[in-house]
């Protein structure tokens, strides 16, 4: 939280906002009108390197899969959900996050492996798959 003490303190502070507005409104943007794997070729041909562009494609997509479980959560949660006490929806949110995390550790490593059994990092490392 962010309290102005001055009329210049609120004057950066108003800046600050919109300039963080127009950053997350510009990223969105692009986000929505403009394929992933596009982006990252043109942010390589910057100058980006090929890893970290690795670790974002990688992060993008398991954002989504991340997502799907959550929503799958949520629904099964609430299909067998007939109290409305804030306790006991409280205890279950916090089991449900939990069983997110096992859920994400497991595909984690599921995916890890697949990507290691089909040669992933092996040419990078001069190791045969």
């Amino acid at each position: 939280v962010y309290v102005p003490l001055s009329l210049r303190d609120f004057t950066i502070g108003l800046e600050f906002f919109f300039r963080v507005l127009a950053s997350v409104s510009f990223l969105l943007l692009l986000i929505s009108t403009t394929r992933i794997d596009e982006i990252l070729k043109t942010l390589e041909k910057v100058g980006l390197p090929s890893k970290l562009s690795d670790v974002i494609i990688i992060t993008y997509r398991y954002s989504a899969l991340l997502v799907r479980e959550l929503i799958k959560l949520v629904v099964a949660r609430n299909s067998r959900v007939v109290k409305n006490d804030y306790k006991f929806v409280y205890r279950t949110q916090i089991s449900a996050l939990g069983t997110l995390y096992v859920r994400a550790l497991e595909k984690g490593e599921r995916v890890y492996l697949s990507m290691k059994a089909r040669g992933y990092g092996a040419r990078n490392r001069g190791e045969e798959p």
